[in-house]
């Protein structure tokens, strides 16, 4: 409907091409709440931390939360939700809707200062970093995993959730709606009826 409307009735120039954009971009549907998304409620997220060691509900920091809709179940079980993320459509719904958000990509060293900075402290503890959707939509899926490690590490019980849809379908959706193959592969198989392994596993 918004590129008929936007063909219909051409604005002029970079209005035009910014239009056009907007009716393309993942992220403007999503800030605009017509792509919401499910994954976990509120008692089924604490049963799985709880199972998984986490012993404290105190930080929460979501990697790549999109609008928030996801975020949101996970968030309602911690004292204090940073979340972070790339498209700026969303990282405006995140902050109309009360969080703590970041801009930017992944979790780079400035994106984790400004992490640091919303909870308060040089390398505050961070009880839970998730990624829930991201890891087959980023460029450098493994970069990710090793910083979110990295930021978890922080506590002794510290852990990474994360979410992925099987089968594997990495794919990285720039500004505009254009597609492009991530930089790294992640090494996993699996679907429906099969386990989830890592190439590494033999």
């Amino acid at each position: 409907p918004a590129r008929a409307f936007v063909q219909k009735h051409p604005p002029m120039g970079l209005l035009r091409r910014s239009a056009c954009e907007m009716a393309n971009t993942v992220a403007s549907t999503m800030h605009l709440g017509l792509f919401a998304m499910h994954l976990l409620d509120a008692v089924s997220a604490r049963g799985l931390l709880r199972s998984g060691g986490v012993d404290r509900f105190e930080t929460l920091v979501d990697v790549g939360a999109g609008p928030g809709y996801v975020t949101q179940p996970l968030a309602s079980l911690f004292r204090t939700t940073v979340a972070t993320e790339a498209a700026r459509p969303c990282y405006w719904r995140l902050r109309t809707r009360g969080y703590h958000a970041v801009l930017g990509e992944g979790l780079s060293d400035e994106v984790v200062r400004e992490v640091d900075a919303a909870l308060g402290g040089a390398s505050p503890e961070v009880d839970v970093v998730s990624a829930l959707n991201v890891l087959d939509r980023c460029s450098r899926p493994r970069e990710l995993l090793a910083q979110m490690r990295a930021l978890a590490a922080r506590r002794s019980s510290g852990r990474v959730l994360l979410a992925l849809r099987l089968p594997i379908d990495q794919r990285v959706v720039l500004p505009g709606g254009s597609v492009e193959a991530a930089e790294e592969a992640l090494p996993l198989s699996g679907g429906p009826g099969r386990p989830a392994r890592s190439s590494d596993d033999g």
